[in-house]
């Protein structure tokens, strides 16, 4: 009840004092029980300014507020102190109830009204100011030191030396971790392009047009048949096959990584507000960048263009996973759980489920940054068609580079159009099921 509120504008009736009649409820403009919030007093429509009289419960009048006053302690919170009837002007020996603010300004306030002046400030006006102020800055170092003034210190090479000591570290120290992640990535790798080169090229061709033809359409089924029988008869086929098996390992790797923890994300919000930044990191640093530890761990190969592919790759399956589940309807979640589904029934059979066609987006998203790492993982050792390319440019043949790079286009175009196409179908699907 906000009753002392509303009297701090006004004063106290006496009832044993006969000398000022109250005012009566006909007379004013609006009253204000003792029931009533401030919200719901200003609420009511007040057409000209006067004394309200204030009422209790059972009707009978206890004090007198101005309107114009009630108005200022509601909005601006200031403290207003008791007076009596007679003497309007002067102050009670207290108020009824204690200040709701400080009247000295706080810090806050104080840097709120120098941002308003400012703000209030034209745009040249404050572009000015902002230039006088560089000026002045400027001018007072030249004066106490050289224009030329440096860094009081220098720490790059400290901080270098030490990530060089910790890297030396954990290289030795986890040498048998990671070359066992070497071997068993190396050897998935070769048994992916054995499979791919021991295929006949017309049964690969078949396959992929089939499977365009199947999800897609005849256009795209089409489409593959030309492209790929062209990089056949150009001499790329070994080179894209090469290519196809480094971004499967690559890609598999990534979606075991990038599900688990989607889902741990999606169903916890420390996780994702962890998460959230470190992604955000991995997906504005550049390409190149991400080479660098695959280098410090795994040396120079097709393993460490694996693991800068992964890192490179995963952040978009990682988010997109987390936004799926998070965007399951609750309606749908509430009658999953009235019929006594567990967790983890939940999570596997609905939660998942209607997330499929987000996850398939991270997935498609993956598939393509994966095939735009496939140039740059060449410069650690890798093969494929990024080999090619870099070798062209090594020895300035922009031709070589062009068939190489158009390759690399026409396995990223049939890619996506298959991997879209199966998220569409699963959308629509669950449209149909959910009318």
């Amino acid at each position: 009840m906000t009753t002392l509120t509303v009297l701090t504008g006004g004063y106290l009736m006496d009832p044993q004092d006969k000398s000022t009649t109250p005012p009566l409820a006909s007379d004013a403009n609006a009253e204000i029980t003792s029931e009533q919030t401030v919200d719901e007093a200003l609420a009511e429509k007040w057409s000209t300014p006067g004394q309200l009289p204030v009422t209790n419960e059972t009707g009978e009048v206890v004090g007198v507020i101005d309107r114009d006053t009630l108005l200022q302690v509601a909005f601006s919170q200031t403290d207003t102190e008791v007076k009596r009837p007679g003497s309007p002007s002067s102050p009670a020996a207290q108020p009824v109830i204690p200040r709701l603010t400080e009247d000295k300004p706080t810090h806050r306030q104080f840097m709120d009204e120098i941002a308003s002046r400012f703000s209030r400030l034209g745009t040249r006006s404050a572009l000015g100011l902002s230039i006088l102020a560089l000026l002045a800055i400027t001018m007072f170092v030249s004066v106490t030191w050289t224009i030329d003034v440096g860094f009081p210190s220098d720490l790059g090479p400290g901080i270098s030396e030490n990530v060089n000591d910790s890297i030396k570290w954990t290289t030795r120290t986890g040498a048998p971790v990671f070359n066992f992640i070497a071997d068993v990535t190396l050897q998935f790798l070769l048994l992916l392009e054995r499979l791919l080169l021991w295929l006949p090229w017309a049964t690969v061709i078949a396959a992929i047009s089939l499977v365009a033809w199947i999800t897609v359409g005849w256009r795209l089924a089409l489409f593959s048949v030309v492209s790929l029988f062209i990089i056949g008869n150009i001499g790329l086929w070994d080179s894209c096959m090469e290519t196809v098996a480094l971004i499967i390992v690559a890609v598999v790797f990534s979606i075991a990584i990038a599900i688990p923890i989607g889902i741990l994300a999606a169903r916890s919000k420390i996780v994702d507000s962890i998460l959230r930044p470190i992604l955000d990191g991995m997906q504005t640093m550049p390409a190149f960048v991400y080479l660098v530890p695959g280098i410090m761990l795994f040396g120079i190969g097709n393993v460490p263009a694996i693991f800068a592919t992964v890192i490179y790759a995963v952040p978009p399956a990682i988010r997109l996973t987390s936004l799926g589940i998070r965007q399951v309807t609750p309606e749908v979640l509430e009658a999953a759980e009235s019929f006594g589904t567990t967790r983890r029934q939940l999570l596997l059979k609905v939660q998942i489920p209607m997330a499929i066609p987000t996850i398939m987006a991270g997935i498609n998203q993956t598939i393509m940054m994966a095939l735009a790492m496939v140039v740059i993982a060449s410069l650690v050792g890798a093969g494929g068609l990024g080999e090619d390319v870099l070798r062209a440019l090594r020895r300035f043949k922009p031709g070589e580079a062009l068939l190489g790079g158009l390759a690399i286009v026409v396995l990223a175009i049939i890619v996506d159009r298959i991997t879209q196409a199966w998220a569409r179908d699963r959308q629509n699907a669950l449209r149909v099921d959910t009318k």
